[in-house]
């Protein structure tokens, strides 16, 4: 005689096989997500990091050893069930470990990767900085001169932004002056000078900068401009005081042409001292190997010409195929 078992028995069984194909289906939803990156990734490359997961809502972030971070960044493609992303790593990304957090739907993973480069952000220093005074009339003209260092070794500063505060004795501000610089080379000194002029005589007892670089790159060779024959000249209507910085400006660019520059230079006293400095411009277009004169005399004439003993220059390049 065959026998069943009790219909209650029977809806237990059955109950407990269902439960256990639904936690089966569940278990394999779970799966955890997981990051797949490269150990270290490089300054100024591409590492490639992908998820297990086919959902483009899936978002990358990265968060660097110096707290900088990249967020929200999306898939690029879709590979096998996996989401990948080309994360295109700063030339400047600050190196040590990284922080990597994708986030899908319902999941989310961290990574750590180690971020490698030698790339050394561009910092501007003053090096040295001072003035001079000359009261003409009814007005004091400032001549001021300042020497800017890049103290990286292999990284450009861009869109430099200048501001000199001239500061009275009491600590107040009687005037301000601003200049932008387009580049200071990696491991390299630009000499920046100028003038402001004041209704009155005021006292100025020091100076205040503040310099800030908007952008860097990575150094490249450059061919800066050549200078020869640099010397000072007295004012020819007031020989006691400066009148120009002059000599010739050569292109040494193996094939380019030298359609302008912007020249800045900073005068010196016979112990280092910044007395001031100007800024003039060469609008000669220069073949290659070729040379022009050229005379700065914006913002000199408060320098007492039997002080100024030597001077440096920077010059800016602009060739017709560009900067």
């Amino acid at each position: 005689m065959r026998r069943f078992p009790p219909k209650p028995a029977l809806a237990l069984v059955l109950a407990l096989a269902a439960s256990g194909v639904a936690a089966g289906s569940l278990a394999a939803k779970a799966a955890p997500l997981k990051i797949t990156a490269p150990a270290r990734a490089f300054q100024g490359k591409v590492a490639v990091v992908s998820v297990n997961s086919a959902s483009f809502a899936c978002k990358l972030s990265v968060r660097y050893a110096n707290g900088e971070k990249l967020t929200n960044m999306s898939p690029s493609t879709l590979q096998k069930a996996k989401v990948v992303w080309k994360w295109s790593v700063a030339d400047f990304a600050a190196a040590g470990q990284a922080k990597l957090t994708a986030v899908c739907p319902g999941a989310k993973a961290t990574k750590s990767v180690i971020v490698v480069g030698g790339l050394i952000p561009p910092r501007v220093e003053v090096v040295k900085k001072g003035f001079s005074a000359r009261v003409k009339g009814a007005n004091e003209n400032v001549s001021y001169g300042l020497v800017l260092q890049n103290t990286s070794p292999n990284g450009n500063a861009l869109d430099v932004q200048v501001l000199v505060n001239f500061v009275l004795p009491d600590n107040h501000l009687i005037g301000s002056a601003s200049s932008r610089i387009s580049i200071i080379n990696a491991h390299s000194v630009y000499n920046l000078g100028g003038m402001l002029s004041f209704t009155g005589a005021p006292t100025i007892a020091r100076l205040e900068v503040v310099v800030d670089a908007g952008g860097r790159a990575r150094s490249a060779k450059v061919f800066s401009p050549g200078l020869d024959n640099v010397h000072l000249v007295p004012s020819p209507f007031e020989p006691s005081w400066l009148g120009s910085v002059e000599g010739d400006l050569i292109n040494v660019h193996p094939s380019l042409t030298l359609s302008s520059s912007n020249l800045s230079c900073v005068v010196f006293d016979a112990n280092g001292n910044v007395l001031g400095g100007g800024t003039g411009s060469g609008f000669f277009k220069l073949l290659p190997g070729t040379r022009s004169f050229f005379k700065i005399a914006t913002g000199l004439d408060a320098i007492p010409f039997n002080q100024a003993a030597t001077v440096s220059m920077s010059v800016i390049p602009q060739y017709e195929t560009g900067a």
